[in-house]
């Protein structure tokens, strides 16, 4: 029952463990035979127990009584729904009071009742005064020391989860980036690879452009000589038919009439109806 109750105000946790007493070190188990199982398996590894079972707890009806300096001691603690049965039973008929006359008079009307400073009145007529040792009653300060140490090692051990998952992103991200920067090189690699193999074509291709222009250039050096001996040629024959023109054609010799016709040979071969 301890480790799932709280009573938010120190003062008041005195009268609830009080109240409880050998209750609060019972295990709650929610039948009977959950009961024997339990009890037999501490048996067993020799652990002595005790146990409260839900089912077995009678209803109780009581009354939230909240009145000037009066107060029921199950308002003041909270638990889980499945305990409120047991709770009712033990605490539904608990006062806490700011005195002891303020206990006796409500002992009278059936109330176990406390002050904060461990007096008590009980409805059996059990009058209890003076101080009481309170190192004896910490058993629920302890338990939320205890529960509070528990949280916090949680939110710390979440925080630390929290920071491994952040850190395992971290890594796997820059395992990424390794990875993405390997595939570049190694990409950019094949690229210049690439990039050295054409721009060896294109000097391939320019060396051969080079030759043709070349080529070329010889071709246009050697069609200028044939049309300057074209024009040379038809100089002689426009020459030749001038002094032809003055001249009988009898008159003629062998030797000139030789020449006219080589130099009309050779004027047929240089027409433009020629290939050249």
């Amino acid at each position: 029952m301890l480790d799932n109750i709280e009573v938010d105000n120190k003062a008041d946790r005195l009268v609830v463990e009080m109240a409880l007493g050998g209750s609060l070190n019972c295990f709650i188990v929610n039948n009977g035979k959950d009961a024997q199982n339990f009890l037999a398996r501490c048996a067993q590894i020799q652990v002595p127990v005790d146990v409260i079972c839900i089912e077995e707890t009678g209803d109780t009806n009581c009354t939230i009584i909240n009145q000037p300096g009066v107060k029921c001691a199950l308002a003041l603690v909270k638990a889980p729904g499945w305990l409120s049965k047991v709770l009712k039973q033990r605490l539904g008929k608990v006062l806490v009071c700011d005195n002891l006359n303020t206990c006796e008079a409500w002992a009278k009307r059936g109330y176990n009742c406390y002050t904060r400073s461990g007096e008590s009145a009980m409805s059996s007529g059990v009058f209890a005064g003076g101080r009481i040792n309170l190192n004896n009653y910490q058993k629920i300060t302890l338990a939320a020391e205890k529960w509070t140490v528990q949280q916090e090692f949680e939110k710390a051990q979440a925080k630390r989860e929290k920071c491994e998952g952040i850190v395992r992103s971290i890594v796997d991200e820059i395992t990424k980036l390794e990875e993405d920067k390997r595939k570049f090189k190694h990409g950019t690699h094949g690229s210049r690879h690439e990039l050295r193999v054409h721009r060896d074509e294109i000097a391939r291709i320019e060396g051969d452009i080079a030759e043709v222009e070349e080529v070329i250039s010889q071709l246009e050096q050697s069609q200028s000589e044939i049309n300057h001996d074209i024009k040379r040629t038809r100089e002689q024959v426009k020459r030749l038919k001038e002094e032809m023109a003055t001249k009988t054609i009898a008159g003629l010799t062998a030797s000139e009439q030789k020449q006219m016709d080589q130099l009309a040979q050779k004027w047929k071969r240089s027409t433009p109806s020629s290939k050249m």
